[in-house]
């Protein structure tokens, strides 16, 4: 896979990273995407160039707080109905799992599905900016077809279809 940032038109802004394969992503509207091994959420991207977010001041600071959505939302409001139809369809093929299955490297997709699944549903909330759930939405949901990468950014951002 090759490692992308999206970035925001506006201001350059780096909004966030994915890894994806082939040539027809659209990150969707005001979004544009960009090459990128170094470059994380919060960096800058102006002519060509990134530069790192400025330091921050040294001293006790508020943790911030995390962006926090309840399943409900996700399932009735940010999800489509094809996405929730595929979502359900791999919850599906993730409970026909068998122990055979973990040992199965074509099936390598399902069991790592069924971690992001269980996480999900065991969730009292869904914190949208947890390195695990942009790992789940991004990439895992992406290749198992549930979501396009444009989708899963928008998803990301809270944002509804």
């Amino acid at each position: 896979m090759t490692a992308y940032v999206v970035i925001r038109e506006a201001d350059g802004l780096v909004v966030n990273r994915i890894s994806y394969e082939g040539d027809d992503f659209d990150p969707g509207p005001g979004l544009f995407v960009v090459q990128s091994d170094v470059a994380g959420i919060g960096w800058t991207y102006a002519d060509g160039v990134f530069s790192e977010p400025p330091p921050q001041p040294e001293g006790p600071e508020a943790p911030a707080e995390p962006i926090r959505i309840t399943r409900l939302r996700l399932k009735n409001e940010l999800l489509t109905l094809a996405e929730l139809l595929a979502y359900n369809k791999a919850k599906r093929d993730v409970a026909a799992l068998t122990a055979a299955d973990y040992g199965n490297p074509a099936k390598a997709l399902l069991v790592q599905a069924e971690i992001l699944l269980d996480y999900m549903e065991d969730a009292t909330a869904i914190e949208l900016d947890n390195p695990k759930t942009i790992m789940g939405v991004s990439q895992l949901m992406v290749a198992l077809g549930i979501l396009t990468s444009a989708r899963a950014a928008q998803v990301l951002a809270n944002e509804e279809p």
